[in-house]
């Protein structure tokens, strides 16, 4: 869940904790009873339902006018930030937070949403920092956990994301982002089995969510499952057209289960929305070379040799342009290639041996 809803809710639960109670009828002394069912809103509730309804900019004029009156009520600056940060007005809302902060020490969804923040600005240590704070102070606060999790991920964490996800999961066992993560941490650490078995749950919480169905499509790559993978990215596609990623990834997925005509269309209007993406042109280049459409301006190895003019350090343009040499017995050419590779990039030898292919004997 997005971080401002996740402060949302947490606004919302404190406006319910002060809310005035109505008086039942009939307790009034005999006096014509009003309606008190529905009490008026306090500030905080107040605020709280015009964020829900996407009025951050009036419930920020309502928190400022309550904290006019009482600048001292920490509540009150905690609904602030989370305003602030509807607003996108990150910075400022952490003031906000650390105003609560001086007033309340150790409320935790102050630190929580210090912790987003600073996430989101991309100030690793500075989430880190004020999301153990936030469970230190509150242990069992799920969404702590989760976006510590976030944190030490971005940060090469990945022993640490997964105990974090881990964690969060144990506390909220409902939360479809946390199973996302967690399979996207299980993949990146090899461990597919645990990688199926969290896009499973986050399938049976959000269905065909186009989030979970790009998971599931990784898993699925990973598994070596090309053919699902590519009808799963279909869905996404469908989904979201705009989604210029999931577009390459299924475009990739079309080549490896030997669905190449299919996806030089794909990638040839990725490039013509996409100039100077390398990567897209290094991917076109490769359906090319595959389909035996290898040589002309046309042709594969000139898309390849576009990706290397637009990312001279791209390692698959390099394993392709080697490939696709040796398709043309440009001997010479592929075997000098392949050595720069081995030399200069020694993990990506296997791939540049299967590519010299014809050539390998001219070494």
């Amino acid at each position: 869940m997005n971080p401002v809803l996740r402060a949302l809710c947490i606004l919302a639960a404190v406006a319910a904790c002060k809310s005035t109670p109505s008086t039942p009828p009939g307790e009034g002394g005999g006096e014509e009873v009003e309606d008190e069912s529905l009490p008026e809103q306090g500030p905080i509730e107040e605020a709280a339902t015009l964020m829900a309804r996407g009025y951050a900019d009036k419930a920020l004029e309502v928190i400022d006018a309550a904290l006019a009156k009482t600048p001292e009520d920490y509540e009150l600056h905690y609904a602030r930030g989370v305003a602030l940060q509807g607003l996108g007005r990150g910075e400022e809302a952490v003031a906000s937070w650390r105003s609560c902060l001086e007033r309340k020490p150790g409320f935790f969804p102050a630190l929580n949403g210090i912790g987003a923040v600073e996430l989101d600005a991309g100030h690793l240590d500075a989430a880190i920092e004020a999301l153990r704070g936030a469970i230190e102070a509150k242990p069992d606060f799920p969404d702590a956990h989760y976006n510590l999790g976030l944190a030490l991920r971005a940060k090469g964490d990945q022993d640490g994301a997964l105990a974090a996800f881990l964690r969060a999961k144990e506390l909220n066992p409902g939360d479809a982002d946390i199973y996302e993560m967690l399979a996207t941490v299980h993949l990146r650490r090899g461990e597919l089995a645990e990688a199926r078995a969290a896009v499973d749950s986050a399938r049976e919480l959000r269905g065909d969510d186009p989030a979970v169905l790009r998971i599931e499509a990784k898993v699925l790559t990973a598994e070596g499952k090309h053919g699902e993978a590519a009808k799963v990215y279909e869905a996404v596609v469908a989904a979201a057209p705009e989604d210029a990623e999931s577009r390459l990834q299924l475009a990739r997925a079309l080549v490896r289960s030997g669905r190449a005509a299919e996806a030089s269309p794909l990638l040839a209007a990725l490039a013509a929305e996409l100039p100077e993406e390398a990567v897209v042109f290094s991917e076109w280049g490769g359906a090319l070379i595959e389909q035996g459409m290898i040589d002309g301006p046309e042709g594969g190895l000139a898309r390849v040799d576009r990706a290397l003019e637009l990312g001279p350090g791209l390692v698959s343009a390099k394993v392709r342009r080697i490939k696709a040499l040796a398709a043309l017995r440009r001997c010479k050419e592929a075997v000098s290639d392949h050595r720069e590779v081995v030399a200069s990039e020694p993990k990506a030898k296997t791939q540049a041996d299967e590519a010299l292919g014809r050539c390998a004997k001219k070494r």
